[in-house]
Order: structure tokens, then C-alpha cells, then sequence
């Protein structure tokens, strides 16, 4: 008996090994709800390879190449007027686009500035297929500066700037202006359209605007305090920002941009011209790539079209007679 009861009160005081109960798997109750998640480790910015880059990818629209099919069934379908004007027509992660908006790129109607704003979301884009010898080139929208932040303070102004420029910047494909050679800024005055280009490449601040101007002061005065109140702006976000190129800007030059396409007479088209030159502008040493022909070439051309076979041949003998004659002079 005594050895029956030793046994009993040793196996009172046994420490299992077993693992404790706390630690053990437990399933949960049925009104608990357990999330699929699966930990992957972060995946490294992808690039495009050479063969899907410019210029093995045409990105700039071509005023030479002919419309395809598919492109004039788009046309048509979007300038008939037969569906509503609220129909998305374009669509990204950041913003959709109506057939109203798109709608004012019909010839002859002032353009709204979504359509711009749309072309910006697609010009950032298309930065993935970009040369690697083109300079890096972000695209912001028309309410940068917008007329209500010139009646606050600069710092109110300072901070709405801020958080529009981070907005862009986070959106597009290169996540920061560390590394960014050039900054589109379309501004809108009024109902016209004009853009700045923050050139940090040649620290310039290029003006574009399509309005013909005689004297580069008869600019200045158009535009007034406007510039130098953006690059301030402009400033402010790069020192909040520790940009390794604070300062640039501020001390630039600003430049009017006396491009082969400006205009005397048409006013409506600005925000085309906008469009056209942040999509082509690569900086000095490409030019003007605008291609946009000459304020009246179209009527000449048009007219040369409908002339009669026999005035064609004298208008271009005159023209051989005269280019042989340029030629001569040239050469003596």
C-alpha cells in the first residue's frame, strides 16, 4: 500500500513535456474572420527593354503619317454628337475622362482643360517607353496655379502647390524630381493657354505661347508677375523636398520660346499648341520639333492645289528660275 501511494503522489507532481496548450494551433471560432494574407517580398521597378522603347516606338503623334482605320472610326465615333456627353471615354487609376471633354478638340471650339489634364496622364505614361538618351520629362496639370492662389498668403499658396506637385509626382514613373531633367507646367489665363517648362537640365524657365509677339517685352507685360511667382512656388516644394537642385530655378533666366508655329490671328487653338509642345520639346539641342505648320500655309497650299494645270508649271518654273538665281548669288 505504501508504494501504491508513492506512485500516486509522484504522478501528482508530473511536469509533462508536452508543449503548453497556449502555444499549441488552435482553430478559430466560426465569428472570427481570419484574412488570406500572403507575404511576398517587394518586387523591384520593372523597365520596358530596349526593343519597346523610343525610337523603336513611335510616341509623338505624326502630322505626316496618314489616319488608320481604326483611328478614323475613333474620330468619328467621338466628334458625332449622338451619345451623351457624360460617357467615360477615358480612363486610368487616377482619372476619368467624359466624351464632353474630348469633344472640345473638335476644330474651331476652345479646348477644356480636362482634355489637357488627360494628355498629361497619357504624356506620363509614355515616359516608360522613353529613349534613355531623351531627357527624363514629368507632366503636371492645368490647376497648378490656379487664380485664387494669388489672393492668399505664400505660404497657403506654398502649401497647396506642395500637394498638387506631390500628387503628380507620386502618380508617374519616376516617383520623385531627383533625376527629372524637365517640368511641364500648362497654365490657364483667362481662356488661354500657355506653358512653362522648369528646364533643369539648362536651368532655363522656357516660356511657350503660341501668341505672336513682336517684342520680348511685349510679353513680359502679357504675362506680368506670373512666372517668377510659379518658379517661387516651385522653389518652395523643391527645399521641402531636399532636391539636390534647390535653388536652380530661382536664379534661371526666364525664356520666350519664339517657336516657327505662333500665331497672330488664332486664339482658339492655344491649348492644342500646349499639348503639342510638351509632347515634342526635348530641351535646346533637339530644336523645335513642333512640326506644326506656319499661320496661313494651308490656305496657300490649298490654293496651289485648285489652280489650273497650266498656272502650276509657271508658278514652278518661276520658282526654278528663282532658286537657280538664289543659288549663284550663293555660290559667288
Amino acid at each position: 500500500m505504501d508504494e501504491g501511494e508513492e506512485l500516486l503522489e509522484s504522478l501528482r507532481n508530473y511536469d509533462s513535456q508536452a508543449p503548453d496548450e497556449a502555444a499549441m494551433f488552435r482553430t478559430p471560432p466560426l465569428n472570427v474572420i481570419v484574412g488570406n494574407v500572403i507575404l511576398n517580398r517587394l518586387k523591384r521597378h520593372k523597365f520596358k527593354p530596349e526593343v519597346l522603347r523610343s525610337p523603336y516606338v513611335v510616341r509623338e503623334v505624326s502630322l505626316v503619317s496618314p489616319r488608320t482605320t481604326h483611328e478614323i472610326r475613333v474620330v468619328e465615333c467621338l466628334f458625332s454628337a449622338r451619345l451623351p456627353e457624360t460617357d467615360i471615354v477615358f480612363k486610368n487609376n487616377y482619372v476619368d475622362g467624359t466624351r464632353g471633354e474630348l469633344e472640345t478638340l473638335y476644330p474651331g471650339i476652345d479646348i477644356a482643360c480636362g482634355a489637357i489634364d488627360m494628355f498629361t496622364h497619357v504624356l506620363n505614361d509614355a515616359e516608360k517607353q522613353r529613349n534613355k538618351k531623351t531627357p527624363t520629362r514629368l507632366y503636371c496639370h492645368t490647376s497648378m496655379l490656379t487664380g485664387d492662389m494669388f489672393g492668399i498668403e505664400f505660404d497657403k499658396a506654398s502649401e497647396k502647390f506642395t500637394e498638387k506637385m506631390k500628387l503628380v509626382v507620386e502618380t508617374s514613373e519616376y516617383g520623385s524630381l531627383v533625376g527629372v531633367d524637365m517640368v511641364f507646367i500648362p497654365i490657364i489665363r483667362g481662356r488661354h493657354f500657355f506653358l512653362v517648362c522648369m528646364n533643369m537640365k539648362d536651368n532655363e524657365v522656357q516660356i511657350f505661347d503660341n501668341i505672336y509677339a513682336a517684342t520680348i517685352q511685349e510679353v513680359k507685360e502679357r504675362h506680368g508677375v506670373l512666372p517668377n511667382y510659379l518658379v517661387h512656388l516651385f522653389e518652395d516644394y523643391m527645399l521641402q523636398e531636399n532636391n539636390p537642385k534647390h535653388g536652380n530655378m530661382r536664379e534661371s533666366p526666364i525664356m520666350i520660346m519664339e517657336t516657327n508655329c505662333r500665331t497672330k490671328n488664332n486664339f482658339v487653338d492655344c491649348g492644342v499648341f500646349v499639348m503639342r509642345h510638351m509632347e515634342t520639346f526635348k530641351g535646346d539641342e533637339y530644336g523645335d520639333c513642333c512640326d506644326l505648320s506656319q499661320e496661313g500655309f494651308e490656305i496657300e497650299v490649298q490654293g496651289f492645289r485648285i489652280v489650273p494645270d497650266e498656272e502650276k508649271n509657271r508658278l514652278e518654273a518661276e520658282a526654278f528660275k528663282k532658286i537657280k538665281r538664289r543659288a549663284k548669288q550663293f555660290l559667288d
